[in-house]
C-alpha cells in the first residue's frame, strides 16, 4: 500500500515538472523572461548611437562626461548611418555600469547604448579589432605544430587556435591577447609573411541599396535560429552584440536589446510573428 502511495506522488512529481518545463517554453516562445546569467564580463568601452552630435562635458579629471560618468577617451566611429562614440572607460568596469547608462538614456529618442569589452578594442580611426585575433596572410603555406600542452607553435610564438584558408594562404589565429602585440612584431619580421595585424570586425558596406534588416542579426540576409540564438547569448551576457548587429537586434526599436528582442525574433522563425522593416543606410555617412 505504502508502495502505491509513494508511486503515486512521484507520478504526480513528474506531472509537476513536465507541467513547469512546458509552461517556461511557452513564455520563451511569447516573450517571457530569459534565465538570469552571471553578469561577469568586462567593460572596457560604452558605445553610443546616436542620430546627433554630442557635446561632451569636460571631466574633472580631464575626461569627458557622458550621463554623469566620466570617461578617459573619445573615438569617433564610421560604421553606420547613426553617428557612433565609443567612449573608453578609465578602468575595466562591469555591466553595471552599462545598464546604468542604459537605463539613464531610456528616455532620448535616437540614442542606443552598447558596450564592447575585453576580447576588442577600437583603433585611432574608430575600427574595431579583436585583441586576441590575428589575420595573417603567407607568401607559402606556414609549418604550425600542435604541441602535446595542446597549443600550436610557429616557432616560439604560442598560438590557441589556428584556421587556414588554403585558396587565399591566410590564417586566423587565436592567441593571448597579452601576447599578441609581440606576436604581431615578431610575426612582421617572417619573410614567409606577406601581411600580419589584427582581426578586424567587418565594416558596414556604405551604398543607397544598403540595409540593415531588422531581426538579420547576423547580416545573412534571413531571420532564422541563428539570429535568435546571438541575441540570447547577448541578453544572457556571454557574447556581445556590436555595431550593425546591435542596430539588427533591436527590433522594437526601443533603443536596446533585450528579451523582448529575442522573444519577436524568436516568434517570427516559428512564424507566430512577422518582423518587417530595415534601417536604411545613406552613403556617405561614415564619421
Amino acid at each position: 500500500m505504502k508502495s502505491k502511495k509513494i508511486l503515486r506522488i512521484s507520478a504526480s512529481i513528474l506531472v509537476l515538472i513536465s507541467t513547469l518545463i512546458l509552461l517556461t517554453v511557452n513564455a520563451l516562445a511569447e516573450g517571457g523572461e530569459l534565465p538570469d546569467a552571471e553578469p561577469d564580463a568586462t567593460v572596457t568601452y560604452i558605445s553610443v548611437y546616436t542620430d546627433e552630435e554630442i557635446d561632451f562635458e569636460n571631466g574633472e579629471s580631464g575626461g569627458y562626461v557622458f550621463c554623469g560618468y566620466e570617461f578617459s577617451e573619445i573615438k569617433r566611429g564610421d560604421r553606420t548611418d547613426k553617428i557612433v562614440y565609443y567612449l573608453k572607460c578609465k578602468e575595466p568596469e562591469t555591466l553595471d555600469l552599462y545598464t546604468r547608462i542604459q537605463e539613464s538614456c531610456a528616455d532620448n529618442d535616437g540614442i542606443f547604448i552598447g558596450y564592447i569589452g575585453d576580447d576588442m578594442d577600437v583603433d585611432a580611426d574608430g575600427r574595431l579589432f579583436y585583441t586576441g585575433r590575428i589575420d595573417l596572410y603567407a607568401n607559402e603555406a606556414l609549418t604550425i605544430e600542435e604541441s602535446d600542452d595542446g597549443k600550436f607553435y610557429y616557432g616560439e610564438i604560442a598560438f590557441d587556435e589556428v584556421t587556414f584558408y588554403e585558396y587565399s594562404l591566410s590564417y586566423d589565429l587565436v592567441i593571448d591577447k597579452e601576447l599578441a602585440d609581440h606576436a604581431i612584431e615578431l610575426l612582421k619580421e617572417d619573410g614567409k609573411v606577406s601581411s600580419v595585424g589584427y582581426m578586424y570586425v567587418p565594416a558596414a558596406a556604405n551604398g543607397d541599396d544598403d540595409k540593415i534588416m531588422l531581426g538579420d542579426v547576423n547580416g545573412d540576409s534571413k531571420i532564422n535560429a541563428a539570429d535568435y540564438a546571438m541575441v540570447k547569448r547577448h541578453v544572457l551576457k556571454t557574447y556581445t552584440l556590436v555595431d550593425d548587429q546591435l542596430l539588427a537586434a533591436d527590433v522594437n526599436e526601443n533603443g536596446k536589446v533585450d528579451v523582448a528582442d529575442y522573444a519577436m525574433i524568436r516568434r517570427h522563425v516559428l512564424g507566430t510573428y512577422t518582423i518587417g522593416g530595415n534601417i536604411q543606410e545613406e552613403a556617405g555617412t561614415g564619421g
